[in-house]
């Protein structure tokens, strides 16, 4: 698996096509076939990740937006972009 830290830079994925579904927003890699439904949290993320952010910058920011701890928005987030590492959705950016 792959290591993401906090101070790992995440991208966007080019190869990604998104809409909704009810209220969540759905995301898949087009030469993979793999997707992710994301919640309100997942879809904010998305958006933050309009232009490349560490793991820290993208933690600060939910913090803002929601009552969690530092520790929690980390072990969380580092998960999840995990998980959207493995599918091809997020990258990590070479060199940072």
């Amino acid at each position: 698996m792959v290591e993401i830290t906090m101070a790992t830079t995440i991208s966007r994925s080019d190869n990604i096509v998104v809409g909704l579904v009810d209220k969540d927003m759905m995301v898949a890699n087009i030469e993979n076939g793999k997707y992710c439904q994301l919640n309100e949290t997942g879809n904010l993320i998305w958006e933050l990740l309009e232009s490349p952010k560490t793991v820290d910058e993208l933690c600060n920011l939910l913090i803002k937006d929601f009552r969690v701890s530092k520790e929690n928005c980390q072990n969380d987030i580092i998960s999840f972009l995990k998980e959207m590492v493995d599918r091809k959705i997020v990258l990590i950016c070479p060199g940072k």
